[in-house]
């Protein structure tokens, strides 16, 4: 280890020492100053954007301390990703803790040492940084989660997670231990050098490990702990698990599947068509029962990753990572500003978290229904959005691969998609408010998130209009 190493992590250092920072400061802090401890926050995480797009740029990559961490291009983007949508997630839901009045210095803390979790799993080059990553990008959130006692089913929500995250570990754990034990390296280029593949040994690592990511992204079968933990956490820490934690867990894909184990790839193909087909068929069946705005995007959320994994299904010669990881950013900061239009339309001693809750919201509050409705149009596809051409990528790859059952099924359930999230627009527009539904003190938020949220739901369209320029930065990092 060389002390040149600890420039590359710049950017998990800044955020470390500036959660530390806020741990001791909160201490001491009057409550008229709580408020430095979200403005310390957004300074550490811009920083932390700022030191991290140079790594996008590298073109080859650089392992340090002693190989267990690599600094690529892919890590770079995968960060700078994760830091912007955690960006948001503070702006859109610093209204929404204070009138709970959650706005304590743990809350920032957790969220950061979270985000370092994320970072260093995005970079890991090895099995046991892979873990260590992973816990500490879990771990954080099994507490903030179960933080807001006024939530009802918050802690409910916080120990289903936590059972389900510790068996999704301890399987993942399991799987390592057994790449560990046929190649005699926890390096994962050595691990994918040294492994003999057709063995059942290693059929039953890989097993464990897809296991383990769809417990992770929240895929079919493993996907019983998503909608109640989505509806019983606050809605902040729900749009922190919907996005950045989402793009953090395609980088442990990434980094398993394609890397660590590639000579399996036959094998965790097939599965992964299979749980992606059958999370497409329950996302988007189960969420049209859905009353509940967040239950809805938990359903959401499964039919979405399941693209992703189609993405993985058809492979790296048809650029079907590309897309994968294209859709992947797309659906994080698309469904964080689905998120934020509930984080600011919720109010002291109000949650918008029903879909009756927005009835008749383009009377009230036309500005909020004009993003609700953009960004709805982008999850379910509909052109001129970005989700539209991130579907249309994820289709074009199966189809190049011959994978047409994927492709098949992909274009029918998003038809089957669209009709939920049309629901929402008709209720925004087509439907009479109620006395007491979105009232006029509902608008607390302050100019820069409203301003964000716009540029949010802009950024649907236009890079719906034009998006070569983000597919072929996915591309180049790859």
């Amino acid at each position: 280890m060389n002390v040149s190493d600890f420039t590359f992590i710049a950017p998990e250092l800044a955020l470390f020492a500036s959660a530390i920072v806020i741990l001791l400061l909160d201490c001491w802090l009057p409550v008229g100053f709580k408020r430095l401890n979200y403005v310390l926050s957004q300074f550490a995480l811009l920083f932390a954007v700022m030191l991290a797009i140079p790594t996008i740029q590298l073109g080859y990559s650089v392992e340090i301390f002693s190989r267990h961490v690599v600094i690529d291009p892919l890590a770079g983007l995968l960060k700078v990703a994760i830091y912007m949508t955690v960006i948001g997630v503070f702006l859109y839901g610093r209204t929404y803790i204070k009138s709970r009045g959650a706005e304590k210095g743990e809350h920032y803390v957790l969220a950061l040492m979270s985000t370092v979790g994320m970072s260093f799993l995005v970079s890991s080059n090895s099995l046991l940084m892979l873990y260590i990553g992973l816990e500490l990008f879990s771990l954080p959130l099994y507490a903030l989660i179960a933080m807001q006692q006024s939530q009802t089913y918050a802690s409910e929500a916080s120990m289903k997670y936590f059972v389900m995250g510790g068996i999704a570990s301890g399987m993942l754990l399991y799987g390592m231990s057994l790449l560990f034990g046929l190649s005699n390296s926890i390096i994962i280029s050595e691990v994918a050098a040294m492994f003999p593949a057709g063995t059942m040994v290693g059929s039953l690592a890989t097993v464990m490990i897809v296991a383990a990511i769809a417990f992770k992204l929240g895929a079919v079968p493993f996907h019983m702990w998503v909608p109640d933990v989505y509806e019983g956490a606050p809605t902040d820490v729900a749009a922190f698990i919907a996005s950045a934690a989402k793009i953090a867990a395609f980088g442990l894909t990434f980094r398993l599947l394609l890397e660590a184990i590639p000579q399996l790839s036959a094998e965790w193909e097939t599965v992964l068509l299979v749980l992606a087909v059958a999370s497409l068929i329950l996302g988007n069946v189960t969420a049209i029962a859905q009353t509940n705005l967040k239950r809805l995007l938990a359903y959401s959320t499964i039919s979405h990753i399941s693209f992703i994994l189609l993405g993985f299904v058809a492979g790296v010669g048809v650029d079907g990572i590309s897309a994968a990881l294209f859709y992947a950013i797309v659906y994080a900061f698309t469904t964080l500003g689905a998120f934020g239009v509930l984080l600011l339309l919720s109010r002291t001693g109000f949650d918008c978290e029903e879909i009756a809750d927005l009835k008749g919201l383009s009377q009230k509050h036309p500005w909020y229904a004009l993003v609700m409705m953009i960004l709805v149009f982008s999850l379910a596809g509909v052109p001129p959005t970005i989700g539209f051409y991130a579907k249309l990528m994820i289709v074009n790859a199966l189809i190049q691969s011959g994978i047409w059952l994927g492709a098949v099924a992909a274009m029918l359930l998003s038809v089957v998609g669209a009709f939920y999230y049309l629901r929402i627009v008709r209720v925004m527009y087509f439907d009479a408010p109620e006395e007491s539904e979105i009232k006029e003190e509902t608008v607390q938020a302050g100019l820069a998130a409203r301003t964000v949220l716009s540029i949010n739901a802009l950024m649907a369209l236009v890079l719906g209009l034009m998006p070569m320029g983000l597919y072929a930065l996915c591309q180049s990092v790859l």
